[in-house]
């Protein structure tokens, strides 16, 4: 459930603090950069999409703690939504131009 009080970044907000722990945490996984999108779940909550974009898969403890570390400091700074993060792959794109071509 939602904070009547929270305040809502903007998604270039939180894509900066994003940036900065996925860029430390990641960095063994070759990170390249993320988007953050707004979207809603089934029942109307608010939530926060971010595709974190790295050369070499990320083991789940690893996407699960970093999850938590973007959450923990998007709360800090007020944000009630909660965060969805996912990583793509090169090879993810590639496929996808190549469906695109067909």
């Amino acid at each position: 459930m939602s904070n009547l009080h929270a305040t809502y970044q903007t998604e270039g907000e939180v894509r900066q603090i994003a940036l900065g722990i996925l860029g430390k945490r990641f960095k063994a996984y070759r990170f390249q950069d993320v988007e953050v999108r707004e979207d809603e779940t089934f029942d109307g909550d608010a939530i926060l999409r971010m595709v974190a974009h790295v050369e070499s898969r990320v083991p789940p403890r690893a996407l699960i703690d970093v999850n938590d570390e973007i959450h923990q400091a998007l709360r800090a700074m007020g944000e009630d939504r909660f965060v969805f993060l996912s990583t793509r792959l090169p090879a993810a794109d590639a496929q996808e131009a190549d469906e695109d071509e067909e």
